[in-house]
C-alpha cells in the first residue's frame, strides 16, 4: 500500500511538472521556456521576452528582445548602439525592405537652414575605391578578404570639411560615418542652384527683351533712312 501511494504520488508530480513547468526539453531535444509545446521548428521556444545582461558586472549592459500586442517586436539596450559584428568577419551585412530613422519634429531643437550647401558640397571629395570585406569560409573554417569596388567618402576627410557630420569610432579605432546626413546638403545644394539658375534666367530674359528693343529700334532707324533717301 505504502508502494502504491509513493508510485501514485511520484506520477502526480511528475505529471504536474510536465504540464506547468516554465523550463521544458521534449524529446527531440528542443527546449521550452515558459512553453510547454516548444515550436517543432526551433530549438529554442521561449515565451515573453529575453533579456542578456552584464549585471551585477560592470558596466552594466543589457541586451532587451521583447514580444507583445502592444510592443509588437522590439530589440533595445541601454547603450546607444547595437552592432552586428564577429572577431573573425568585422562588420556583418544588414537587409531589410525598408528602414525608418526617427525624424519628429519634437526632438530637433535649434533648427537653421544650411548655410552656403554649394560651397561646401563643391569642398567634399567623392571616390570609387576598392573596399576591404573580410568573410568567414564555411568550407575550410578560414576567415579570408576580398576587395569590393564602392563609391563613397573618407571619413576623415568628411571630419575635416563637415565637423557637424556625424563620425564615431569603434573599439578598433575605425571611423563609421553616417552617410544620411549627406542628403539634407545634397537637397540645400540643389535648391540653391536652382535660385541661382532663376536669377540667371530672369537675368537672360531681361536682356533679351531688351536687345529685342533695340534690334527693333535699328530695323525703325533703318527704314526712316531708306525712306529719306527714296
Amino acid at each position: 500500500m505504502k508502494t502504491r501511494l509513493i508510485l501514485i504520488s511520484a506520477f502526480i508530480a511528475v505529471f504536474t511538472v510536465s504540464s506547468f513547468a516554465q523550463l521544458k526539453v521534449d524529446p527531440y531535444g528542443r527546449i521550452g521556456i515558459g512553453t510547454n509545446w516548444p515550436n517543432p521548428g526551433y530549438k529554442c521556444h521561449i515565451k515573453g521576452d529575453l533579456l542578456l545582461t552584464t549585471h551585477p558586472d560592470y558596466p552594466f549592459i543589457e541586451l532587451q528582445f521583447k514580444v507583445g500586442p502592444l510592443l509588437n517586436a522590439q530589440i533595445g539596450t541601454n547603450t546607444d548602439e547595437v552592432t552586428f559584428y564577429s572577431n573573425w568577419v568585422n562588420y556583418h551585412k544588414l537587409f531589410a525592405e525598408e528602414y525608418y530613422r526617427l525624424s519628429d519634429e519634437k526632438y530637433k531643437l535649434n533648427r537653421t537652414l544650411i548655410s552656403n550647401p554649394v560651397e561646401r558640397l563643391q569642398a567634399l571629395k567623392a571616390y570609387k575605391y576598392d573596399m576591404i570585406d573580410t568573410y568567414f569560409d564555411n568550407e575550410t573554417g578560414d576567415s579570408l578578404s576580398k576587395l569590393i569596388p564602392k563609391f563613397g567618402f573618407i571619413a576623415q576627410e568628411i571630419e575635416e570639411v563637415l565637423p557637424d557630420i556625424k563620425i564615431t569610432k569603434d573599439i578598433g579605432n575605425n571611423k563609421l560615418m553616417d552617410y544620411d546626413q549627406i542628403i539634407p546638403l545634397l537637397v540645400a545644394g540643389m535648391q540653391e542652384q536652382q535660385r541661382q539658375i532663376g536669377a540667371l534666367e530672369v537675368i537672360i530674359s531681361e536682356l533679351t527683351i531688351k536687345e529685342k528693343s533695340l534690334w527693333n529700334k535699328e530695323i525703325i532707324k533703318d527704314s526712316i533712312s531708306s525712306s529719306k533717301i527714296v
